[in-house]
Formats: structure tokens, sequence, C-alpha cells
């Protein structure tokens, strides 16, 4: 999905990367067992304020950033002065990469604009090694639900049905993921770590 104005003004301010870097990733840091000079892949990374993020709390060797927003990626690149960060347009429902290359896979609050988002999962799953981490961070249905979360349903323009947590947490069971941490903030926005089993 390419954003829209307003998706893109919400996911890349100053106040979206300051909870980044102090909910979100603190959290993430404090459950993970991603270990220094790993290879990562980020998915939706717009123009790469997680993806920074990423690189400077889990030292990875290489990161891979994709999102499907060409201008997003445009301007990710422009800014970007890291060789080991790649930026490139990429499909999180068909990942352009090898099985088993990633060590950990993250994701900020994009798989819920997916109308196929099992079809990411199973992605993900492919990609990651056996052990690997996959990092959720995300909206399910009832976050949509609150009048603030029916406000933002209409300005980001979430056009299908959008799946409930509990369904989420079964289908990476069933895919071969196993839940090692998960929590909620506010209603329906989590985030889990889970292992490719």
């Amino acid at each position: 999905m390419t954003s829209n104005k307003a998706e893109f003004l919400f996911v890349n301010n100053p106040i979206r990367n300051l909870i980044q870097e102090m909910v979100e990733i603190r959290f993430i840091e404090r459950y993970s067992s991603i270990k220094s000079k790993k290879v990562l892949l980020e998915m939706g990374c717009s123009i790469g304020n997680g993806t920074h993020l990423i690189k400077k709390h889990f030292s990875p060797r290489k990161i891979y950033a994709i999102d499907v927003d060409k201008k997003a990626i445009d301007i990710a690149k422009v800014k970007n002065k890291d060789k080991s960060i790649t930026f490139q347009v990429g499909d999180a429902t068909k990942l352009n990469f090898e099985n088993n290359k990633f060590d950990a896979v993250f994701e900020f609050t994009m798989i819920h604009h997916l109308k196929n988002w099992k079809s990411c999962i199973k992605e993900v799953r492919r990609v990651l090694k056996v052990g690997g981490e996959f990092i959720i961070d995300d909206f399910s249905s009832s976050s949509f639900q609150t009048l603030f979360g029916k406000f933002l349903n209409k300005i980001l323009e979430h056009k299908h049905k959008i799946y409930t947590e509990n369904e989420f947490y079964v289908e990476l069971e069933n895919t071969g993921f196993k839940i090692m941490k998960k929590k909620s903030y506010y209603p329906g926005h989590f985030i889990i770590i889970a292992k490719k089993i």
C-alpha cells in the first residue's frame, strides 16, 4: 500500500520517532535475543527512521529496508549515509530474498495495511533462519474502535477488514512461529517477539 499524505505524516514525525525509541525499541531490546553483527530486514521502512533506530540499538552487519512507496524509498536513499543499510522498493507479501537469509525481521505498524497479511507472515517465515526472530509492532481491529481510532481509520484509508489480535496470534503459531513475548500498550496495539521454529 502506498501511503496517503496523512499516513506519511503520521509515521514520519519526531513524536512517532520518539515513541519508537523510548517505548517500542526498549521493549524489543529487553526481550529479544538479537545479537550484533547480524543480517536484518525491516518491512515498511518508509523514509528510514525506524531503520536507523534498528541500526543504533542492534548494531547489525547489514540491514535491508523495504517499502512499496517508491517516493519514501527515494527519500530514505538520499538521507542515508550508512553503507550497511540498503533501501529498496519491495512487497512484504512477495519478498525478493532467498530462503533463510535473515537473523531477524522487523515491522513497525505496516502489516495491518495488508489485505493479504497471512501471505506476509508466510514470507517472513521463509526468509528467516531457524531460530530467527520476527519483531512485530502493529495494530489490530480493536485499535480502530475507539473514538480516536475511528478518526484515524478514516484519514489513514484502511479499506479492508483488519484482523483481531487473537486471529493474528493464531496465524503466527499456525505458520510456524512461537510467540516468545507479547505486550499490548493501548487497545489493539501490540508488540510481539516471535521465533521461527
